[in-house]
């Protein structure tokens, strides 16, 4: 602005002037408000995936076995997918189905399917409308002589058949073909191989993945014990207790996806593989 025109004015129209000149000034010399956020705002980090809590699954099974770190592979990502946490808890088999039931956990990884008897006498426990895969109810001997195939093949034979304690299905099976005076509860697999070698029971009936996940051990491998026949092939299925009753669609949605997408079948692949034979331990 022209010197002698500021001059010229009165001090009090002098005043305005500078005032107005001044702002003037500071407006143009100013980055834009747009221009200002983007120089001084710090890059956005996408906030984390939310999660909506912690979903425990009871397993009877012992930690280490192919079932027990197939499950843990596959709910970890399936539960992932929905947006929760997942831990694993084993129990022996009677046990994981009281506490599913009562709520103290969240339900339970896999079952053979409940007949109305079994969904009678755990009402609180809703089944998840996908199998997540089949099980092989295997009988084992250490009698090569011994050869079972079916239940059928149990009856009138007068064995001593130890079977894991709480596996309801198969237990229901057995009580169904063979008198009570031959049958044998047992804790676990592991129980009933040392019976086995020490000829305190006959026949060992239980589900084939976990008998020779405990076979494979350094304890048992220079054993006679082998597979003496197929007694029964079945699918499993999550159960989940019904306070999630909303969450089990989505789970049976999500394990249908992740069969489709072949996520399951690497999954299977990588739990067999995170198991070393004893042989291979040396």
């Amino acid at each position: 602005m022209p010197r002698n025109f500021i001059r010229g004015a009165s001090s009090v129209y002098r005043n305005w002037i500078l005032i107005l000149f001044t702002l003037l000034v500071t407006w143009v010399t100013q980055p834009s408000a747009q221009n200002t956020s983007l120089v001084t705002s710090p890059a956005t980090v996408p906030d984390p995936k939310p999660r909506n809590g912690i979903i425990r699954l009871a397993i009877p099974e012992l930690e280490g076995t192919y079932l027990y770190r197939f499950s843990v592979l596959k709910f970890n990502e399936a539960f992932g997918r929905l947006g929760y946490e997942f831990e694993l808890h084993a129990f022996p088999s009677e046990r994981a189905l009281a506490e599913s039931n009562a709520g103290r956990m969240d339900g339970e990884a896999g079952r053979i399917q409940f007949d109305s008897t079994l969904a009678a006498k755990y009402p609180n426990l809703i089944e998840v409308d996908e199998p997540t895969f089949f099980v092989t109810v295997g009988a084992y001997a250490p009698d090569a002589s011994i050869r079972l195939n079916g239940w059928r093949d149990l009856a009138d034979k007068h064995l001593v058949i130890g079977y894991p304690r709480g596996l309801k299905v198969i237990e229901r099976r057995l009580v169904g073909h063979v008198d009570a005076k031959y049958l044998h509860g047992l804790n676990n697999i592991r129980q009933g191989l040392m019976m086995l070698r020490h000829n305190r029971i006959d026949v060992l009936v239980g589900l084939q993945t976990s008998v020779e996940s405990v076979l494979d051990e350094a304890e048992f491998v220079n054993s006679d014990i082998a597979l003496a026949g197929i007694i029964e092939v079945a699918p499993v299925f999550p159960y989940l207790h019904k306070k999630h009753h909303a969450l089990a669609p989505q789970l049976a949605s999500v394990l249908r996806a992740m069969k489709k997408d072949g996520t399951l079948d690497r999954l299977v692949e990588d739990a067999k593989q995170s198991i070393i034979p004893a042989a291979d331990q040396n």
